[in-house]
């Protein structure tokens, strides 16, 4: 009794804190068995975001480098997963902070008790967000209508699609398995002139070929060219190329790399409009 008597003062000092200061990097509170946990959610969601722009181009390497070693691809999965989770996160920081800033205090004990962990609001349709507001956030539209602008502002209703698409990712890589992607190679031939008997006999320039998975556009002798330029072929008098390889979500149908900096600079801008506001 004592123990629980002295988390509920610790609770109740730092949630006056934070409204009395609320610039500071004081963040949510988790209780859990009788235990305080304070974490800083501004820090820790900039960490995730570095993190995950890192992974992005640690993503773009990946994808190049399974042009020469498919044993590349399943880190590139990984890769993604991490990347996904490390711009949720912030976002479910946020919102317990929220949550334990602006509208605990409005629910009983009991209810608390049955309500479990804020996460960060998702609806598809207006009226199934101010629902999600009245009854996970009670009270914040009254007294902070302003976040709950903020939060509604990158919802699908809100013509704004990057929240919808870190969602559906999400739950694909938990509850399926590592998110299904489809691949194309782009091989771009600036300069490509054959010769035979030392003589030129014609070439290919200025042109680029999509082909499906890791393929190469030209045969010969039943195998594939090797546009990497470190194969050298006694037909070939000059090779001028380049070749990249690509990744689709393929439930999206959108490519793996825009779609993850898209979902990041999204999440990057509603945290720091936040980290402004509240």
């Amino acid at each position: 009794m004592k123990k629980e008597k002295s988390v509920k003062l610790y609770l109740s000092y730092v949630r006056i804190f934070t409204q009395n200061y609320p610039n500071k990097d004081i963040i949510y509170l988790i209780t859990k068995n009788k235990d305080v946990f304070v974490i800083e959610w501004l820090d820790d969601s900039k960490a995730c975001l570095d993190t995950a722009a890192v992974m992005i181009e640690e993503v773009e390497q990946l994808a190049q480098q399974s042009i020469k070693d498919e044993s590349a691809i399943p880190y590139l999965k990984v890769k993604i997963k991490n990347c996904l989770e490390n711009c949720r996160s912030p976002l479910d920081y946020v919102a317990n902070y929220i949550f334990d800033t602006y509208c605990r205090n409005n629910y009983t004990k009991k209810e608390l008790h049955k309500f479990g962990k804020p996460y960060f609001p998702i609806r598809k349709t207006d009226s199934l967000f101010d629902i999600c507001i009245r009854d996970n956030f009670r009270n914040l539209l009254n007294s902070r209508s302003d976040i709950v602008d903020i939060l509604k502002s990158c919802q699908q209703f809100k013509n704004s699609t990057w929240l919808q698409d870190l969602t559906s990712l999400i739950n694909e890589n938990k509850h399926r398995n590592l998110t299904k992607q489809n691949d194309e190679t782009h091989t771009t031939i600036r300069d490509l002139n054959f010769t035979h008997g030392g003589v030129e006999i014609g070439g290919i320039s200025n042109i680029t070929f999509v082909t499906s998975g890791h393929t190469t556009p030209i045969k010969y002798g039943g195998g594939n060219l090797d546009f990497s330029g470190e194969t050298s072929y006694p037909f070939v008098n000059k090779m001028d190329t380049d070749v990249k390889r690509y990744f689709f979500f393929r439930d999206l149908g959108r490519p793996v790399t825009p779609t993850l900096k898209e979902i990041l600079e999204g999440t990057r801008d509603v945290i720091g409009k936040l980290e402004k506001t509240i």
